[in-house]
């Protein structure tokens, strides 16, 4: 955490409440938990999650419209994840040889990218298990 950049005041709130549940969150939970500190609107939430995005801190989970953390620690990545239609737990994924073969896919194509995500929806191992 000592690479990470300096955060004051709401966005800060937001970073910690996120990285202390360790679960995706959605704005509004976001700002329930933080309705405590004095956060009461949702555009400080979303000014917030828009910043920590911009720096890679955080993805939002476009499926389940929910935010967390960034796992991956070795610097700019193809965004993936496999995100349980069922629970709703979100795991970030991270291996080398996809993201390159995408980036070269990409440039094959002469294909401009505006964002990089990518989301497989399914069922965790527990809920697989017990369906």
């Amino acid at each position: 955490m000592s690479d990470l950049p300096t955060l004051k005041g709401p966005t800060k709130l937001v970073y910690e409440v996120l990285s202390k549940k360790k679960v995706p969150l959605g704005a509004y939970d976001i700002l329930a938990a933080l309705s405590k500190h004095g956060v009461t609107g949702p555009p400080t939430i979303y000014r917030a999650l828009e910043k920590l995005a911009s720096q890679g801190l955080i993805h939002r989970i476009s499926s389940i419209n929910a935010y967390i953390i960034c796992d991956c620690h070795h610097g700019s990545h193809i965004s993936s994840f496999m995100v349980c239609k069922k629970c709703k737990s979100v795991e970030e994924i991270s291996d080398r040889k996809v993201e390159n073969a995408l980036r070269t896919a990409i440039k094959n194509h002469s294909f401009k990218i505006e964002k990089e995500m990518i989301e497989l929806i399914g069922l965790c191992e527990t809920c697989a298990t017990t369906a």
